[in-house]
């Protein structure tokens, strides 16, 4: 009995051995499976991020060949974010693969490949930026950046390939510890059913060898085992039903004998049902069920563990791969009996690895960077997803179109290439637009294909998968996939789909910037070829390395024959030394070129050309390429001289009119100047008559009444009056002349406008508004200020008329210092300026033109006679200044009169009595009279003396001059102006020169210019100019206004 329980011990432990080794192997494998998948999928992103590294320098590459072949900014875009991307891939790559030196050394030379590469790209930016296109275009054309692509792309070829070595090994590895965990669970089985087997027969023996009452309880000892056999057997159940893995076992023949709920799964039916029936009649697809059987003979057959995939279909028809672990079963004797096998579902993770490995061969095919690589690509999609049409599509914003593009189709659907109108696909551009992919499972029943519905149907896309390229908001491209018949997309479709679709839009874009790049070629060589002018491009040392078209036309040259510096042979020889001095002056220099020379054609004749040359600089300035321009000016030569030949007719024919017009002027102002001269002659003739005839009159009774001293004093009365008249009339026709007796004196300017202000605003009456401006402090000017108020008030009156319906009038001094380039009617010098301003209805530039014309006038006859202007100008003129006028039609007029400041004189009042503080002790005042001549000498002598002056008399300059060098006692010079050897103002100079404060009257019967009274303003002493004929009180007078001007001016620096 002892021993029948020790037997039926020693089963169970067997049984529990091989119960917990199941679990404890199962747990093992599962931890196992789990590392190895994390591995894998690592693997698997570091491959994912390599090929982005590569899609990224395309993207930028990309980016900036669209840039650099249209000058358009958007193409930027790509290439900062590719440049950006760049960066990001190789941080990713780096923390992916810490460990390993092999790995990180390769990544640390994608680094510097890609900095080199990025530099390449940003240097040609930069050039086209500057405006150096023709630089960045040759940069691009050393296959520098080309050489950096290529070893880019090696080095990520050789990293991926050393990835997808690991990931076999590791898939390796795990296989190699399934197959041991394998071995462990059926070593641990075959001891377990060893244990069992030793613990049935030793119960068997002992009932047969015991009595009837042993065996009777043998009998109860087998029925509680076999209740405890049972119990196992549905253990194993709960174990095969927990496990979500497929368990299995078979017969030698195949045959199934055991079948997990996991497997019943798969094959779609209840257990009955599939025991002792091979796979043939489980599966469907008979070459999936004869592949299975194949995998199970070869393990029977062999005796090995063998771990395959097999691709099998469920009866809701989804193909699944399932990794099967498939290992021989054997009996006590070792013998094969059948198999039993495991299996996992490793669809996603083959299905990954698939894609990855098309992905990488895509990116192979896409380096071919051409239509025909582009296809290829699609048709590597079309052919994985199994589908009917992949293709691309380049929108166009300007036309509102979309050209559908390198299109892969299966045949069984018609071709879609061509270009479609936007509007006709609906609401699908504006879900393309905002960056989204959009899926359609099915047109028929997606609202946002409505509008599209039909074309899509006859196209036989029934489902589609679209991804966009958007940039700087704008759709530019899109990639899609579609099939003919409805189509559940899964999430692997559409991020397969748009990988693919982000390797290509590099290879894409290359392309529309190489067809843009051979378009502008082919424009700019049309558009040379077609401007009617000669064009040619030289390298930076002169050698021509082409012409366009027209070049070769008009010279009848060839391309060998203008090589280099072959372009002189069509050179006029006399020319061609000066052409090439300025040719070699420009390359030397840098600087443009542009000259006229003969160019021989074809037909042996030199034409002249204007040829033009600038230089293309790169971004540091220097001279990468000349481009120059011949252009024929025959016709415009020959256009010019004929212009040049009418030119000059047309102005002899206008100088002689000009000539004969400014004849007739002059004729009709002489004309009018004799006229006017005429009136006034007649005029005067009329007043001296008069003055002639009361002279003569009295006369002729004073010599019939010698003996009647009364009558004698009244007839000499009416002669003095007479003589009078007579020089009042000499007066005025001497202020006509601009030669009037003047009586000048410092004049405050200040003091004489707020003065006329008074007299002015009363005259002017209501309508006109008077101003007076000044600028102080202003200095005394030099002028007779009685005759100025008269051509102020004047100047005033002709402003008022000016301005019949009213207006403003301004009248402003100010200190001004003429030049001779700035005013050269005035001598240089310092000036007090007046200017009489209004705002009345102007005048046009042929009336201005006449103003001081004597008896020109605008006015109305009788209210005007002609001759205030020119009095004007010539009181201005006599008194060393000028007079100025500036006016233009409703833009009023402008007087400004031009006058000399006083050096050194005092500004004084009128007075009627002036103090006499020169005279001597005995009250007498000593003059110096010079006069050449005597009898004019001895009557100013007598009547001077006869007023209480004492006299010394000089009969030149220089008898004057030694009369002072001796010391003579002289407080006042009266001078002739004109006088033989030394005049007047020469002797005052020299005069002033041993006293400079000495007062002089000069005297003068005419004066040829305003000198006198100009040289007068400069002098430092007391000044007056006085006209003959004069008397001995208008003397006296002049006298005592100097003699009381230098007493004060005498006082003051004293003090």
């Amino acid at each position: 009995m002892r021993r029948l329980w020790l037997l039926a011990l020693t089963g169970l432990v067997g049984l529990g051995i091989l119960v917990g080794g199941l679990i404890v192997m199962g747990l093992h494998t599962a931890a196992q499976r789990a590392a190895t998948t994390a591995d894998q999928a690592e693997t698997q992103e570091v491959l994912l991020h390599a090929q982005r590294l590569l899609s990224a320098l395309q993207d930028s590459e990309t980016g900036q060949r669209g840039y650099l072949l249209t000058g358009n900014a958007d193409y930027l875009d790509a290439y900062n974010s590719g440049r950006e991307e760049v960066a990001n891939e190789l941080d990713r790559l780096s923390a992916l693969r810490k460990a390993g030196f092999i790995q990180r050394n390769r990544i640390e030379q994608l680094r510097a490949i890609a900095d080199a590469k990025l530099g390449e790209l940003a240097h040609t930016v930069q050039l086209v930026q500057a405006g150096n296109l023709a630089e960045a275009v040759a940069e691009v054309k050393t296959g520098s950046g080309k050489l950096l692509m290529d070893q880019a792309r090696q080095v990520i070829g050789a990293f991926v390939g050393e990835e997808t070595s690991l990931l076999a090994q590791r898939r390796t590895a795990a296989q190699e510890a399934a197959r041991r965990d394998e071995y462990a669970n059926y070593g641990l089985s075959v001891v377990g059913i060893l244990f069992l087997v030793l613990a049935s027969t030793a119960i068997v023996v002992t009932l047969l060898a015991g009595n009837r009452l042993r065996l009777a309880s043998a009998a109860r000892q087998i029925a509680e085992t076999g209740a405890h056999a049972q119990r196992m057997a549905t253990l194993l159940e709960a174990i095969g039903a927990s496990s979500p893995n497929p368990i299995y076992a078979k017969d030698r023949e195949g045959r199934t004998i055991y079948a997990s709920p996991a497997t019943l799964a798969i094959i779609g039916k209840e257990l009955p049902e599939v025991l002792g029936r091979k796979a043939t009649e489980h599966y469907k697809d008979p070459s999936e069920a004869a592949a299975v059987e194949q995998n199970d003979r070869h393990v029977i057959e062999n005796g090995v563990i063998e771990v395959v995939d097999e691709a099998l279909t469920s009866p809701d028809g989804t193909r699944r791969i399932w990794q099967s672990s498939k290992s021989p079963m054997r009996d006590a004797s070792g013998k094969i009996i059948g198999l039993v096998g495991i299996a996992t579902d490793v669809t996603a993770q083959r299905q990954a690895e698939r894609r990855q490995r098309l992905l990488l061969q895509i990116a192979d095919t896409l380096r071919g960077s051409s239509a025909k690589a582009i296809e290829a690509a699609a048709d590597l999609v079309r052919t994985h997803m199994s589908i009917s049409r992949v293709g691309f599509g380049l929108v166009d914003d300007n036309e509102g179109s979309v050209s559908l593009i390198h299109e892969s189709t299966d045949g069984t659907v018609p071709r879609a290439t061509g270009t479609y109108r936007i509007d006709d696909w609906g609401d699908e551009p504006a879900e393309l637009s905002a960056g989204r992919t959009l899926v359609v499972n099915d047109v028929t029943a997606d609202a946002r294909t409505q509008a599209s519905r039909d074309l899509r149907l006859r196209r036989g896309s029934r489902a589609i998968i679209a991804v966009p390229l958007v940039q700087d908001g704008h759709l530019r491209a899109l990639f899609f996939v579609s099939h003919r018949e409805p189509r559940a997309w899964a999430a692997e479709d559409v991020s397969f789909v748009q990988e693919v679709a982000a390797r290509s839009w590099a290879v894409l874009e290359q392309e529309r910037a190489e067809a843009a790049l051979q378009r502008a070629a082919a424009e700019f060589r049309a558009l040379a070829d077609n401007i009617p002018a000669l064009c040619w491009m030289a390298e930076a040392d002169g050698r021509i390395v082409w012409y366009n078209r027209g070049w070769y036309e008009y010279t009848g040259t060839t391309e060998e024959q203008m090589a280099g510096w072959g372009w002189q042979s069509v050179h006029d020889p006399q020319v061609l030394p000066a052409v090439l001095e300025r040719w070699q002056h420009s390359i030397a220099t840098g600087e443009r070129f542009e000259m006229t020379f003969p160019i021989r054609g074809a037909d042996g004749v030199f034409r002249p050309f204007l040829t033009r040359i600038v230089p293309v600089r790169n971004a540091e300035g220097r001279v990468q390429r000349w481009f120059g321009t011949n252009t024929d000016v025959t016709q415009q030569q020959e256009e010019e001289e004929r212009l040049a030949t009418m030119n000059a007719e047309l102005e002899a024919r206008v100088r002689q009119a000009v000539a004969e017009r400014e004849a007739a002027l002059v004729r009709a102002a002489h004309a009018e100047r004799l006229q006017a001269l005429g009136q006034l002659a007649g005029g005067v003739a009329h007043d001296f008559n008069n003055v002639l005839q009361s002279i003569q009159g009295g006369a002729a009774m004073i010599s019939r009444r010698v003996n009647d001293p009364a009558a004698v004093q009244r007839f000499a009365r009416i002669i003095l009056d007479s003589t009078s008249r007579g020089a009042a009339v000499t007066r005025r026709l001497l202020a006509f002349a601009r030669r009037g007796d003047l009586r000048a004196e410092a004049v405050d300017p200040a003091e004489l406008l707020r003065g006329l202000q008074e007299i002015l605003t009363p005259t002017l009456g209501a309508l006109v508004t008077l101003g007076i401006e000044l600028r102080t402090p202003l200095p005394a000017l030099f002028a007779d200020k009685g005759q100025l108020e008269t051509v102020l008030i004047n100047l005033a009156t002709n402003a008022r008329d000016a301005m019949p319906s009213g207006g403003t009038l301004i009248l402003s001094a100010t200190a001004e210092t003429a030049t001779e380039s700035q005013e050269p009617e005035l001598p240089p010098g310092a000036y007090i300026r007046i200017d009489v301003a209004d705002t009345g209805e102007g005048m046009d530039s042929t009336t201005l033109s006449r103003v001081f014309e004597p008896f020109f006038t605008t006015k109305p006859a009788g209210l005007g006679t002609g001759l205030g202007l020119p009095m004007a100008k010539g009181f201005a003129e006599q008194s060393g200044g000028a007079l100025t006028i500036k006016s233009a039609p409703n833009r009023g007029t402008k007087v400004s009169l031009w006058l000399p400041q006083a050096d050194g004189a005092r500004v004084e009042p009128d007075t009627a009595e002036r103090r006499d503080s020169n005279a001597d002790a005995s009250g007498r005042v000593h003059v110096l009279l010079v006069d050449d001549d005597p009898l004019v000498c001895e009557l100013l002598a007598q009547q001077l003396e006869e007023l209480g002056y004492s006299v010394l008399v000089a009969g030149s300059g220089e008898e004057a001059l030694r009369l002072l060098a001796a010391g003579e006692r002289v407080d006042a010079l009266i001078t002739d102006l004109t006088m033989p050897e030394m005049n007047g103002l020469t002797l005052i100079q020299a005069a002033h020169a041993h006293r400079p404060s000495l007062p002089v009257v000069l005297l003068t019967g005419y004066a040829g210019d305003g000198a006198a009274l100009a040289v007068g303003g400069a002098l430092s002493g007391a000044f007056s100019l006085l006209r003959k004929p004069t008397t001995g009180e208008q003397l006296a007078d002049r006298l005592a206004a100097l003699l009381e001007t230098r007493s004060h001016t005498d006082t003051e620096q004293k003090g």
